[in-house]
């Protein structure tokens, strides 16, 4: 008898189910993209654990259970396992296909807020032009003498990213000088852990925390504090937790903060050692457990990179 593999989740392939995606999608737009994005995390994890499942098959030849039915049985726990998976969220990828698509703009921070207000005195006021040339006689002048308004439109992620680092530099300053490190460094750091700022924690109110690292709010502290769910890897997996962290002023107090931190912690004393080298000094840091993701060095070190090509 010919046992064929359970068919896949209706959630993805059900073709009624996609009709009433679509209907959804006409009343509530942000609603069944939600469902669109979960889906998308179904055939993701579906397609990984296939991915895993054919890379053990060539230790299965001479296994007892490698049979058809046990096949069988075992695509269909597969199969329900994928969907409690996405449906707890675990990797995280639909919300981050949801705000990528559909992005909350009122929890974005601009830039020009995470420092204060610093270079609005280089502002020049605006003034009324009385010298314009009136349309009629423009029209007769030479082609050559036309300003040209045809500008390209600004890269918005270049033009955010150029302003995240012309902002915060200035404050990384002082801290850079106390570590031993480059500034550029700080700046790479922060924009790791914040996603250029967008991800920055900020209070109630909408105001920033200036927590670029999310240090905790320790016995010890006694300054202001604030409720965030910090984003951290167990067993392998991305899990948010809730976890009460400092909160500062200016982002300078919030650099400062973090160099006194480090100084005051033994298991990063390797890592200052090697502060005049910004690849060194991160691998050092990563490994005195600053961060359990392996590729963090790595991923500051590709920050650091942009922040020199784009410094202002």
């Amino acid at each position: 008898m010919d046992i064929k593999a359970p068919s896949a989740p209706n959630s993805v392939y059900d073709l009624a189910n996609l009709d009433k995606l679509r209907k959804d999608a006409l009343n509530n737009e942000k609603g069944a993209l939600r469902k669109a994005a979960q889906q998308f995390e179904t055939i993701f994890l579906s397609m990984m654990l296939k991915s895993m499942r054919d890379a053990n098959q060539y230790f299965e030849a001479d296994s007892p259970m490698n049979s058809q039915y046990a096949k069988f049985y075992r695509d269909m726990h597969d199969q329900q396992m994928v969907q409690d998976l996405a449906h707890q969220n675990v990797l995280g990828i639909a919300d981050l296909i949801v705000e990528q698509l559909a992005p909350d703009y009122e929890r974005v921070i601009p830039a020009s807020m995470l420092v204060g207000q610093r270079g609005s005195e280089h502002l020049q006021p605006l003034t009324t032009d009385n010298t314009l040339t009136p349309a009629g006689l423009a029209v007769d002048q030479p082609t050559s003498t036309l300003v040209d308004t045809k500008f390209p439109q600004p890269d918005r992620a270049a033009a955010m990213k150029l302003q995240f680092v012309a902002d915060l530099l200035p404050a990384a300053q002082q801290a850079a000088t106390s570590l031993g490190v480059d500034p550029h460094v700080l700046v790479a750091q922060a924009a790791k852990e914040t996603d250029w700022g967008r991800q920055l924690p900020t209070t109630a109110t909408g105001q920033s925390s200036f927590n670029w690292f999310q240090l905790p709010a320790t016995s010890t502290w006694t300054g202001a504090t604030l409720q965030s769910n910090m984003q951290v890897i167990q067993a392998g997996q991305f899990q948010r937790q809730p976890k009460l962290i400092r909160a500062y002023d200016s982002a300078e107090a919030g650099l400062s903060d973090y160099a006194a931190w480090l100084k005051s912690k033994p298991q990063y004393q390797a890592a200052l050692e090697q502060a005049p080298d910004s690849k060194n000094f991160l691998q050092a840091l990563q490994q005195g457990g600053w961060s359990k993701d392996p590729h963090y060095a790595a991923s500051v070190m590709h920050h650091l990179a942009q922040i020199l090509n784009i410094k202002p």
